[in-house]
Protein backbone atom coordinates (compact mmCIF):
# COMPACT_ATOMS: atom_id res chain seq x y z
CA UNK A 1 0.00 0.00 0.00
CA UNK A 2 1.06 3.63 -0.88
CA UNK A 3 1.95 5.78 2.52
CA UNK A 4 0.67 9.03 2.71
CA UNK A 5 3.18 11.51 0.81
CA UNK A 6 2.80 9.23 -2.42
CA UNK A 7 -0.49 9.60 -2.20
CA UNK A 8 -0.77 13.00 -2.04
CA UNK A 9 2.01 13.58 -5.08
CA UNK A 10 -0.26 12.27 -7.57
CA UNK A 11 -2.48 15.08 -7.08
CA UNK A 12 -3.24 18.53 -9.09
CA UNK A 13 -2.16 21.33 -7.63
CA UNK A 14 -5.21 22.57 -7.57
CA UNK A 15 -6.38 19.85 -5.23
CA UNK A 16 -3.39 19.81 -2.92
CA UNK A 17 -3.94 23.79 -2.63
CA UNK A 18 -7.52 22.83 -1.68
CA UNK A 19 -6.15 20.34 0.76
CA UNK A 20 -3.71 22.69 2.61
CA UNK A 21 -6.64 25.02 3.25
CA UNK A 22 -8.76 22.46 3.85
CA UNK A 23 -6.20 20.52 6.47
CA UNK A 24 -5.09 24.04 7.81
CA UNK A 25 -1.48 23.24 6.18
CA UNK A 26 1.04 26.19 6.00
CA UNK A 27 3.39 25.42 2.83
CA UNK A 28 6.52 26.80 2.45
CA UNK A 29 5.83 28.07 -0.96
CA UNK A 30 3.43 26.94 -3.97
CA UNK A 31 5.59 24.15 -5.28
CA UNK A 32 4.02 20.82 -5.62
CA UNK A 33 6.47 19.15 -3.02
CA UNK A 34 6.49 21.45 -0.93
CA UNK A 35 2.59 21.39 -0.76
CA UNK A 36 3.14 17.78 -0.53
CA UNK A 37 5.15 17.37 3.02
CA UNK A 38 3.18 20.40 4.57
CA UNK A 39 -0.07 18.63 3.61
CA UNK A 40 0.95 15.39 4.68
CA UNK A 41 2.19 17.17 8.09
CA UNK A 42 -0.97 18.31 8.54
CA UNK A 43 -2.91 15.54 8.04
CA UNK A 44 -1.18 13.57 10.51
CA UNK A 45 -2.23 15.85 13.58
CA UNK A 46 -5.01 14.58 15.71
CA UNK A 47 -6.15 17.64 16.07
CA UNK A 48 -6.83 18.65 12.45
CA UNK A 49 -8.11 14.36 11.87
CA UNK A 50 -10.80 15.63 14.38
CA UNK A 51 -11.85 18.50 12.82
CA UNK A 52 -11.83 17.22 9.44
CA UNK A 53 -13.64 14.14 10.37
CA UNK A 54 -16.44 16.37 11.93
CA UNK A 55 -17.55 17.44 9.12
CA UNK A 56 -18.36 14.14 7.26
CA UNK A 57 -21.78 14.06 5.78
CA UNK A 58 -23.34 10.44 7.73
CA UNK A 59 -22.74 8.59 4.66
CA UNK A 60 -18.86 9.44 4.24
CA UNK A 61 -18.53 8.41 7.97
CA UNK A 62 -19.99 5.19 7.20
CA UNK A 63 -18.28 4.48 4.18
CA UNK A 64 -14.67 5.65 6.00
CA UNK A 65 -15.64 3.02 8.78
CA UNK A 66 -16.24 0.41 6.21
CA UNK A 67 -13.19 0.83 5.26
CA UNK A 68 -11.28 0.87 8.73
CA UNK A 69 -12.89 -1.92 9.72
CA UNK A 70 -11.42 -4.09 6.14
CA UNK A 71 -8.44 -2.98 7.40
CA UNK A 72 -8.12 0.34 5.20
CA UNK A 73 -8.38 -1.16 1.87
CA UNK A 74 -10.94 -2.06 -0.13
CA UNK A 75 -12.43 -2.99 -3.41
CA UNK A 76 -13.37 0.31 -5.33
CA UNK A 77 -16.18 -1.83 -7.25
CA UNK A 78 -17.59 -2.90 -3.68
CA UNK A 79 -17.60 0.77 -2.47
CA UNK A 80 -18.56 2.18 -5.28
CA UNK A 81 -21.72 0.25 -5.37
CA UNK A 82 -22.62 0.72 -2.22
CA UNK A 83 -22.00 4.76 -1.96
CA UNK A 84 -21.55 5.78 -5.36
CA UNK A 85 -18.47 5.93 -7.73
CA UNK A 86 -15.90 8.67 -8.01
CA UNK A 87 -16.15 10.17 -11.18
CA UNK A 88 -12.50 9.86 -13.25
CA UNK A 89 -11.65 13.55 -14.60
CA UNK A 90 -8.69 14.24 -16.44
CA UNK A 91 -6.60 17.73 -14.95
CA UNK A 92 -7.86 20.19 -16.67
CA UNK A 93 -11.74 19.00 -15.43
CA UNK A 94 -10.71 19.21 -11.94
CA UNK A 95 -9.26 22.40 -12.12
CA UNK A 96 -12.25 24.01 -14.07
CA UNK A 97 -14.99 22.20 -11.87
CA UNK A 98 -13.05 21.76 -8.22
CA UNK A 99 -15.54 18.86 -7.22
CA UNK A 100 -14.08 18.96 -3.99
CA UNK A 101 -16.26 22.01 -3.24
CA UNK A 102 -19.30 19.75 -4.39
CA UNK A 103 -18.83 15.98 -3.81
CA UNK A 104 -21.40 13.81 -5.49
CA UNK A 105 -21.51 11.17 -3.17
CA UNK A 106 -19.60 10.14 0.35
CA UNK A 107 -16.77 8.34 -1.70
CA UNK A 108 -15.87 11.74 -3.68
CA UNK A 109 -16.44 13.78 -0.11
CA UNK A 110 -13.44 11.04 1.28
CA UNK A 111 -11.70 11.87 -1.89
CA UNK A 112 -11.38 15.16 -1.87
CA UNK A 113 -11.05 15.49 1.50
CA UNK A 114 -7.91 13.32 1.56
CA UNK A 115 -9.39 10.46 3.79
CA UNK A 116 -9.70 8.08 0.70
CA UNK A 117 -7.00 7.35 -2.08
CA UNK A 118 -6.68 5.49 -5.34
CA UNK A 119 -4.38 2.76 -5.32
CA UNK A 120 -4.11 -0.29 -7.86
CA UNK A 121 -2.67 -3.81 -5.78
CA UNK A 122 -2.75 -7.39 -7.22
Amino acid sequence: MKDLYRCLDGYIPELLQALTALWGAAPASEESQALVAALAEAMLEPQNIERVLATLSPEAREALQDVVHAGGALPGQRLALRYGGVRRLGPARLAREQPWRQPQNALEELLYKGLLFRAYDT
